[in-house]
């Protein structure tokens, strides 16, 4: 996870997703985060108290092997 900006009351951070395995497959990730997530691109995502759930949208839903997809978040904190 990158920190991309920071400001008094928030953040946007970036994240790549790597596939590690020897298939093709599909991702999803679950981050803690801090604050309230108010936007995200690239994924389908949502948020239960501190943890982030995200998943790969129609363009990176499935990943080659040594494949790598990138999205990103801002959150109020």
């Amino acid at each position: 996870m990158i920190q991309d900006s920071t400001w008094n009351g928030g953040y946007c951070n970036s994240v790549q997703v790597t596939n590690t395995g020897t298939v093709s497959g599909t991702w999803s990730i679950s981050l803690t985060v801090t604050g309230t997530v108010n936007n995200a691109w690239n994924v389908t995502w949502s948020q239960s108290g501190t943890t982030l759930q995200a998943s790969g949208v129609d363009f990176n839903r499935t990943l080659a092997a040594g494949a790598t997809a990138e999205f990103g978040y801002c959150a109020a904190s």
